[in-house]
């Protein structure tokens, strides 16, 4: 298990450095009584036992997301045990949390490391916008970098193109500039392997003193080619662009290339070329340069001669008084210099009229540029080299744009509350401050305990609710806990049992009987182990019923059956998604016996589901070793529905019905043939089939 040292540090920290210990025990102790560090936390946090509300149980249901989140980062082993205390800010009350980098940093590997699959791009245009300081966003840059290779490129991009360039081109960030890093240092910190996505444009942009030429071996080809096609974004002269020419030809064709137009520009490695001899620029025209350099001295002049000329003939010169000619004077001054500080237009993408097809453009416009370093045709008209600028090509007509949107189960859980994401940082912050202001320690088994603590006193208030006229607060209830949620499950959560159970109570059971559609998706996604999947499904088959007599009132206005609909929801986006992904690949999920596997891996939920889907996700199940579990319907289905033999179908008809007829009544005899017409109705079997019974 991963160490707890970085939150030890962040404890300490805002122990020292907070506020008093003397402080929270005053504050704990306003009422006169005698409170252990646990209690005097509680009531920090705002969950005294005697609250009660709506914003009690918002409050509640916050500072147990937290604490979880504490949990997990406590238990994880995601990393090593040491963090040196170098670069860590100290921790007070009135700081704001998103300026301290180890509170990002468990953020980060808690809450959004396990979306980075599913991020979207409401979310990540939302983290632009927050106050995150220069060095906490480069402690996201180095985390989002070592997953980098985890993300579909359409991913990689979005994280660029809303995250990233947003941020570092606000107001006040001004690109995390550091005047003692060099270009390659500031590249790295700011976009580590997302870089490949910037354009060339860019960078300048968001540092003046940024150097295409230092950081040349960190370009993408696509890269390069934009530096060669303007220059001018980077001041580059002719031996600066022929060492870039060079080095692009150098770099070779990228690995596994498809040439019918999807460019994988992300490939580490290139193969070797034959080394291409350096050709050196074209001399210059020294009495061209003398002229340009007379002609930008004399301008000013000219602009005042001009200027002066026009203000002479608007009043009589005799007139003109010489507070008048001050003003005229340092107003033409100050023009003048305004003119050298004006922000240049942003680059034009290369216009390129009456051209249609990428062949073209690259003849009549990228050609004559290449030319002016070689005339080897060979090389000009190579595969890699046209990618490049292909590529481009497509970035600067909106071709390679990639997509609006990409589809994922789990992306939908954040559209409801895209700017949530960073709440969290400050509950964490909130729970920390409280642990310090008490003098709780806070180890693996006191967070544990608090966790329990919250948890009880939260179902405390739901059946404080549920006991009351229910119909009324229903929908607020159901409000506060089906709020957005990005349901985050780090790797260590998915494989701990005793994790899931606690999650369950907290995130899922006051949901019961009913759980949004899209989160129920999203829980299918993710790797469960099977000993947490089991868990997890036993809780909900125990939990369901208990909550749905509460819901019992507020339902029986509904036209539809909703206990069957809801119970169909779980079955249906949960359970069966889940063990049709995983395809019974794990021998866990392969119990002993079809008894044995039915209750483990459906729980109550095998009531929903048609006999085929059991023969569908396991091929070894035998429906005629659990025709007690079965359901009226389900043992119709056995009989009339075509399933996998041995054994034949005559054999499972006069099994089930010998089974029936030892106990007709208990067995349900009568109920089961009616049932047979209705599915008979439903599926037509065959003539055999009825001679059969």
């Amino acid at each position: 298990m991963r160490s707890g040292c970085i939150f030890l540090l962040l404890y300490l920290l805002w122990g020292c450095f907070g506020p008093s210990s003397q402080q929270g025990e005053a504050t704990c102790n306003s009422t006169g009584q005698e409170l252990d560090a646990a209690s005097c936390f509680l009531q920090c946090v705002g969950s005294p036992a005697s609250n009660t509300g709506k914003d009690h149980m918002r409050n509640l249901k916050a500072m147990l997301e937290a604490a979880m989140d504490v949990y997990t980062f406590m238990r994880s082993s995601a990393r090593g045990a040491y963090f040196s205390l170098d670069g860590y800010i100290f921790l007070d009350s009135d700081a704001e949390p998103l300026h301290n980098e180890a509170l990002v940093e468990m953020w980060m590997e808690v809450k959004v490391t396990p979306l980075l699959k599913s991020i979207n791009r409401h979310v990540l245009a939302c983290l632009s916008t927050k106050n995150f300081s220069c060095s906490t966003y480069q402690t996201m840059v180095k985390e989002l970098s070592q997953h980098f290779s985890e993300m579909i490129p359409a991913r990689q991009k979005w994280i660029y193109s809303f995250f990233m360039y947003p941020f570092l081109s606000r107001k006040g960030v001004t690109g995390c500039v550091n005047p003692n890093e060099s270009s390659e240092d500031w590249l790295m910190k700011n976009f580590g392997a997302f870089s490949i996505w910037a354009r060339i444009y860019d960078l300048p942009a968001l540092n003046m003193v940024f150097s295409g030429l230092e950081v040349l071996h960190l370009l993408s080809p696509a890269q390069k080619a934009e530096l060669l096609l303007r220059p001018e974004v980077a001041g580059l002269t002719n031996d600066s662009l022929s060492l870039i020419f060079h080095s692009l030809m150098a770099d070779g064709p990228p690995v596994n290339t498809d040439y019918g137009g999807n460019h994988n520009w992300t490939g580490p490695r290139y193969p070797e070329l034959a080394y291409i001899p350096y050709l050196p620029p074209s001399p210059h025209n020294p009495l061209k340069e003398v002229i340009r350099g007379i002609t930008m001295a004399v301008k000013p002049i000219t602009n005042f001669v001009h200027n002066f000329v026009a203000f002479t003939k608007e009043r009589d010169p005799s007139q003109i008084k010489s507070s008048t000619l001050m003003q005229f004077l340092l107003n033409w001054t100050l023009a003048e210099m305004a003119s050298h500080y004006r922000p240049k237009p942003p680059p034009v993408a290369l216009e390129v009229p009456e051209l249609d097809q990428m062949e073209d453009w690259y003849h009549r416009v990228v050609l004559p540029v290449l030319r002016r370093f070689t005339n080897d045709e060979q090389y000009l008209m190579s595969d890699y080299l046209m990618l490049a600028f292909y590529h481009v090509f497509d970035l600067d007509h909106n071709v390679d744009n990639g997509p609006d949107y990409v589809q994922d189960v789990c992306s939908v859980t954040l559209d409801g509350n895209p700017c949530g994401l960073t709440d969290a940082v400050g509950n964490v912050a909130h729970i920390m401050d409280c642990a310090a202001r008490t003098n709780l320690t806070m180890s693996e088994g006191n967070v544990m305990r608090l966790i329990l603590e919250l948890t009880e006193r939260l179902n405390l208030l739901i059946q404080e609710f549920a006991s009351s006229n229910f119909t009324e607060v229903a929908s607020e209830f159901h409000e506060i806990f089906s709020e957005a949620d990005s349901s985050t499950l780090t790797e260590e959560n998915l494989q701990d049992p005793e994790f899931i159970t606690m999650w369950f109570h907290i995130k899922l059971s006051p949901l019961l009987p009913y759980i949004p559609t899209d989160l129920l998706s999203c829980l299918s996604a993710n790797n469960f182990s099977c000993p947490a999947y089991q868990t997890l499904v036993a809780l909900v088959s125990k939990h369901y019923y208990y909550y749905y007599d509460y819901y019992d009132d507020y339902y029986y206005y509904y036209e539809v059956d909703t206990h069957s609909m809801h119970q169909q929801n779980i079955y249906t986006h949960f359970i069966y998604a889940f063990l049709r992904r995983h395809n019974m690949s794990d021998p866990c999920f392969s119990a002993n016996n079809s008894d044995e596997w039915l209750w483990k891996n459906f729980g109550s939920f095998s009531q929903v589901a048609n006999i085929t889907d059991f023969y569908d996700l396991n091929p070894y199940f035998s429906g005629l070793d659990v025709l007690d579990r079965l359901t009226l319907r389900q043992t119709a289905q056995l009989m009339l529905l075509p399933l996998p033999t041995p054994p034949e179908k005559d054999v499972v008809i006069r099994q089930v019905f010998d089974y029936l007829l030892e106990s007709p009544r208990e067995r349900s005899l009568q109920e089961v043939l009616h049932e047979l017409i209705l599915v008979a109705t439903e599926v037509q079997p065959p003539c055999e089939v009825f001679k059969t019974m």
